[in-house]
């Protein structure tokens, strides 16, 4: 195969030919489906469920013992009984 040297090179124009073909139909849209509200997985309403219920348990407690007059906590019981006091 040999290669020449060439000045002018002529190419092809690939241009698209216009259409001449009328429209048809009218154009119509395509159809929109109306999207349904997803509905929560069974782990999270559980979730939200154990939520709701610690914060009623929550509630329950605290009006028990309103200003301030709360059980004593774990810690304090393991330290000393309830007969003796601290010095």
């Amino acid at each position: 195969m040999v290669f020449k040297k060439v000045k002018d090179v002529k190419t092809r124009s690939f241009r698209r030919k216009a259409s001449r073909n009328e429209v048809k139909k009218p154009f119509t849209p395509a159809r929109v489906r109306i999207s349904k509200t997803k509905k929560p997985s069974k782990t999270k309403v559980a979730k939200l469920y154990a939520r709701l219920k610690n914060i009623e348990r929550e509630r329950a407690s605290a009006s028990r013992h309103p200003r301030g007059f709360k059980p004593k906590p774990a810690y304090e019981k393991k330290l000393f009984k309830s007969e003796e006091k601290p010095k």
